[in-house]
Protein backbone atom coordinates (compact mmCIF):
# COMPACT_ATOMS: atom_id res chain seq x y z
CA UNK A 1 0.00 0.00 0.00
CA UNK A 2 0.99 3.29 -0.97
CA UNK A 3 0.57 6.26 2.70
CA UNK A 4 -1.67 3.23 4.23
CA UNK A 5 -4.20 3.63 1.08
CA UNK A 6 -5.95 0.23 0.25
CA UNK A 7 -6.84 0.86 -2.98
CA UNK A 8 -3.27 1.48 -4.12
CA UNK A 9 -2.41 -2.34 -2.67
CA UNK A 10 0.23 -3.72 -4.68
CA UNK A 11 0.28 -7.79 -4.61
CA UNK A 12 3.90 -8.74 -5.09
CA UNK A 13 3.70 -12.51 -4.54
CA UNK A 14 0.50 -14.96 -3.38
CA UNK A 15 2.58 -16.34 -0.97
CA UNK A 16 4.59 -14.54 0.82
CA UNK A 17 6.48 -17.99 3.05
CA UNK A 18 8.32 -18.44 -0.15
CA UNK A 19 9.25 -15.17 -0.57
CA UNK A 20 10.57 -15.40 3.17
CA UNK A 21 12.35 -18.19 2.11
CA UNK A 22 13.90 -16.56 -0.72
CA UNK A 23 14.95 -13.64 1.45
CA UNK A 24 16.98 -16.26 3.46
CA UNK A 25 18.52 -17.99 1.02
CA UNK A 26 19.93 -14.67 -0.46
CA UNK A 27 21.30 -13.99 3.16
CA UNK A 28 19.14 -12.52 4.96
CA UNK A 29 19.54 -12.60 8.85
CA UNK A 30 16.48 -10.27 9.57
CA UNK A 31 12.85 -10.21 8.48
CA UNK A 32 10.36 -7.45 9.86
CA UNK A 33 6.95 -9.50 9.19
CA UNK A 34 3.95 -6.77 9.19
CA UNK A 35 0.46 -9.10 9.39
CA UNK A 36 -1.19 -5.78 7.26
CA UNK A 37 -4.41 -8.11 7.15
CA UNK A 38 -4.71 -8.04 10.65
CA UNK A 39 -3.77 -4.52 11.14
CA UNK A 40 -6.63 -3.31 9.11
CA UNK A 41 -9.26 -5.73 10.78
CA UNK A 42 -8.10 -5.01 14.14
CA UNK A 43 -7.31 -9.41 15.14
CA UNK A 44 -4.31 -11.03 14.21
CA UNK A 45 -5.46 -12.63 11.04
CA UNK A 46 -2.14 -13.97 10.18
CA UNK A 47 -1.03 -15.14 13.51
CA UNK A 48 -0.28 -19.21 13.37
CA UNK A 49 1.48 -18.78 9.35
CA UNK A 50 3.76 -16.34 11.49
CA UNK A 51 4.54 -18.46 14.35
CA UNK A 52 4.67 -21.77 12.64
CA UNK A 53 7.22 -20.17 9.95
CA UNK A 54 8.72 -17.45 12.18
CA UNK A 55 12.11 -20.08 12.57
CA UNK A 56 12.26 -20.84 8.71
Amino acid sequence: MKQGKLESEVVHSADPVFIAKLWKAKGARHLHIVDLDGALSGTNINKEIIKKYVLL
